[in-house]
């Protein structure tokens, strides 16, 4: 499948600083800048990731097709996306439509927008308290001069069907723009892993708990590097 070319596919990669183990496609979602990832993706190179960085937010499940055909390779390394607010029901749409070309090895949905719900929230008095409660994220926003969710012109989606793949959902407790009750419900056909931050807020990925999230991440691309069905390697027992 090709596609005509769009910012969407325009990709920064920050390379692995060690011997690469796997690669990370980034999606932004409303109001986001690529800055905003930057820590995020650096925090993977230390662990061997190569990271790419969509210059733009997808708009449509195509774009997201798109992004993927720009930045996956041929390689027998694990390629898995990380999707924020609108882009992980672009993501999960574009999957359940069956047009992306080669299926990522795992999906990460971070803080995943819920239709209706997180307009409604858009429209009314958001601020970026609503999103990260991080103080060096809200330096990073400030400098970045990103847009206000209300401002932004894509919309919430998310597809009926479903595809067969690890997924790991990532969504904050506190998330007051997309209820996590409204965002776990959707993701009932997905059999996805669900990581609840407590106290987490929006933008989970960089939000306070920013370092236990990526660690998360962390997690779920050593296991796919193990087993293509993502099992646990770490077991927790009661003493």
């Amino acid at each position: 499948m090709t596609f005509a070319p769009h910012p969407v596919t325009a990709i920064d990669v920050v390379p692995a600083a060690t011997t690469r183990r796997g690669r990370v496609l980034v999606l932004q979602g409303r109001g986001d800048a690529p800055a905003h990832y930057a820590r995020l993706a650096n925090r993977l190179a230390v662990d061997g990731y190569e990271v790419g960085i969509a210059q733009v937010p997808p708009a449509t499940p195509a774009e997201v097709a798109a992004a993927w055909a720009a930045f996956v390779e041929g390689t027998e390394q694990p390629q898995v996306v990380v999707a924020a607010d609108t882009a992980a029901g672009l993501v999960a749409a574009a999957l359940a439509e069956g047009i992306v070309d080669a299926s990522p090895s795992a999906v990460v949905l971070a803080g995943l927008a819920v239709p209706g719900a997180a307009r409604a929230e858009a429209e009314g008095d958001e601020t970026q308290e609503l999103r990260s409660a991080c103080p060096i994220h809200a330096g990073v926003v400030r400098a970045a001069g990103a847009r206000a969710l209300a401002d932004s012109a894509i919309d919430p989606v998310w597809p009926e069907g479903a595809a067969a793949l690890p997924v790991l959902a990532i969504h904050g407790a506190a998330d007051a723009i997309a209820p996590l009750e409204d965002a776990t419900a959707l993701l009932a056909r997905w059999h996805a892993e669900v990581v609840v931050v407590a106290g987490g807020l929006h933008d989970v990925l960089n939000d306070v708990a920013h370092r236990s999230v990526a660690a998360e991440i962390v997690q779920l691309l050593e296991r796919v590097r193990l087993d293509a069905a993502a099992a646990p390697i770490l077991e927790r027992r009661a003493a």
